[in-house]
C-alpha cells in the first residue's frame, strides 16, 4: 500500500490524549460492535455469519468469506461465508480455488504474515486478472472484481483468512483497510480462542460420553445438592421412582432421614473439594418404598480445579448402583471380542445375567445338553476353564457398557 495512501486512514492523533479512537470513516460504535461480534463467533461457531454480514455491510462488500487456502495442493475451502450464493462456494471448493490467480499471486508474497491486509489487485494486475479463466467462468458472473483479504493465520503451505468482494463498477476497497488492519490482532485472538474451545469441548463431550456408558450412576453436584451431571445409568434409576430422586431442587431420597445423611456426606465432600476440609466423603445404604434391595451410593470430592470466578461448579461426585439392576452384555462386542457365533453370544449374554445354564437353554429354545456344547466352545475361545471365571472375564470387557439409546 502507498505510504501516503495509508497516511490518509491512520487514526486521529489525539486518540491517545482524549482516550477515545477516531476513524476517518467508520464509526466507534461500528468498530465496537464488530470486535464484539468477533468474540460471540469464537465461541459461537454460527456466529461467524453474524460477523461477516456486520462486515461485508461495514466495508460495503458483497461476497464475504473466511476461507482456507493450502498452496501445496491448491485447494481452498470456504468455511462460512455471507451474501454468496451456495452453488458459488461449491464451485470454488470443487474446482475455482485451483484456479484462483489471486492466490497464486499471495503464494509468492514475502510480506504474507498473519495480521496483514491486502487488495486483490497487489496479488495481481487487474489485466492479469480479466484474462484469467477464473475471473471468466467465476468472479464475472458473481459480478465480483475487487478483493480486499486479511490474512489471520500462516503455516508452511496454507493461510486462512477473511475476504470481501465487490463488482467491478465499485471503486476497489481502499478506506476500508484501516477498519480491517484494526480488526486482524482480534480476528488473530478469537481464531486462537475457536480452537481453543472446540479442543475442551471436544474433550468434554469425550469424558461426557465414557461416564454415559457406566453402568453405574455418576451424579455431579455442588456443595448444595444441586444436580449439574448425571449421567443415563442414574437417571435410569431415578426413572423407577423408588427413593432415588433428581429434581430441579437437588439430588435427594424418599427418606428424609436417608436424604439428610445424603446432604451432609455431599457438604462434607465438597468442603474438602474447596480446600477448607479433608473429608473423604463417604457411603449410604438407601432403602426403597418397594422394598427391594437397597441402592448402594458412594460419595467422593470432585478433583479442586481453579477458576478465575467462583461460578457454578462440581464440589462433589455420588455414585449410584442398584442391585436389582439385570446385567446386559451387547451380544455384538461379544462375537467381537472373542469369535463367538450368534447362538454363543447369546448364551454368553444370559449368563452375565445371572442365569444357569439350564435356564439359558429355555430361554435359548436349545437342549441342555446344546447348551453345555455351547459352552464348552465359549470357554476354548475365551481360555476360561470355570463358569465364575468366564462371568468374571465377560464383566470386566467392553461388552457390558451401555449402548446409546434414548433415556
Amino acid at each position: 500500500m502507498h505510504p501516503r495512501r495509508f497516511a490518509k486512514t491512520r487514526f486521529q492523533k489525539d486518540s491517545y490524549l482524549t482516550g477515545r479512537i477516531h476513524f476517518p470513516n467508520f464509526s466507534e460504535k461500528v468498530v465496537l460492535d464488530l470486535i464484539g461480534a468477533i468474540y460471540d463467533a469464537a465461541i459461537d461457531p454460527p456466529a461467524w455469519k453474524i460477523f461477516l454480514e456486520k462486515f461485508a455491510q461495514a466495508v460495503r462488500g458483497e461476497c464475504t468469506s473466511l476461507l482456507w487456502y493450502d498452496f501445496r495442493s491448491l485447494s481452498g475451502s470456504i468455511s462460512y461465508s455471507v451474501r454468496v450464493k451456495p452453488e458459488h462456494i461449491k464451485l470454488y471448493d470443487e474446482y475455482y480455488a485451483g484456479v484462483d490467480v489471486w492466490a497464486e499471486g499471495c503464494k509468492k508474497k514475502k510480506v504474507l504474515q498473519p495480521g496483514r491486509v491486502f487488495l486483490g489487485q497487489e496479488f495481481c494486475s487487474n489485466q492479469e486478472l480479466e484474462r484469467s479463466e477464473f475471473y471468466a467462468d467465476f468472479l464475472q458472473p458473481m459480478n465480483a472484481y475487487h478483493q480486499i483479504i486479511g490474512i489471520i493465520s500462516k503455516d508452511d503451505c496454507a493461510v486462512g483468512a477473511i475476504s470481501s468482494l465487490r463488482p467491478k463498477k465499485l471503486h476497489p476497497f481502499e478506506e476500508e483497510l484501516t477498519l480491517a488492519n484494526l480488526l486482524m490482532p482480534h480476528l488473530k485472538r478469537a481464531l486462537q480462542v475457536h480452537f481453543r474451545t472446540l479442543d475442551l469441548q471436544s474433550r468434554l463431550d469425550g469424558a461426557t460420553q465414557s461416564l454415559e456408558h457406566l453402568r453405574i450412576g455418576v451424579v455431579l453436584v455442588d456443595r448444595e445438592g444441586k444436580i449439574l451431571f448425571a449421567n443415563r445409568t442414574a437417571r435410569l434409576i431415578a426413572g423407577q421412582c423408588d427413593g432415588f430422586i433428581l429434581s430441579r431442587d437437588g439430588l435427594a431420597l424418599a427418606r428424609a432421614d436417608e436424604s439428610r445423611a445424603l446432604r451432609s456426606l455431599i457438604q462434607r465432600a465438597s468442603t474438602t473439594s474447596e480446600g477448607h476440609g479433608v473429608d473423604s466423603g463417604g457411603v449410604l445404604c438407601v432403602s426403597r418404598p418397594s422394598l427391594k434391595r437397597p441402592y448402594s451410593i458412594l460419595v467422593a470430592p470432585q478433583p479442586r480445579n481453579e477458576m478465575l470466578f467462583q461460578s457454578i461448579r462440581p464440589t462433589a461426585i455420588v455414585f449410584v448402583s442398584d442391585p436389582e439392576q439385570e446385567e446386559q452384555a451387547d451380544e455384538q462386542i461379544l462375537s467381537g471380542l472373542f469369535g463367538f457365533t450368534p447362538a454363543e453370544s447369546r448364551l454368553a449374554a444370559l449368563l452375565v445375567q445371572g442365569k444357569s445354564i439350564e435356564e439359558a437353554a429355555e430361554a435359548n429354545s436349545v437342549t441342555r445338553s446344546t447348551a453345555r456344547s455351547q459352552l464348552k466352545k465359549v470357554f476354548e475361545k475365551t481360555n476360561t476353564h470355570r463358569q465364575g471365571e468366564l462371568i468374571r472375564l465377560l464383566m470386566t470387557s467392553p461388552a457390558i457398557l451401555r449402548r446409546h439409546a434414548s433415556s
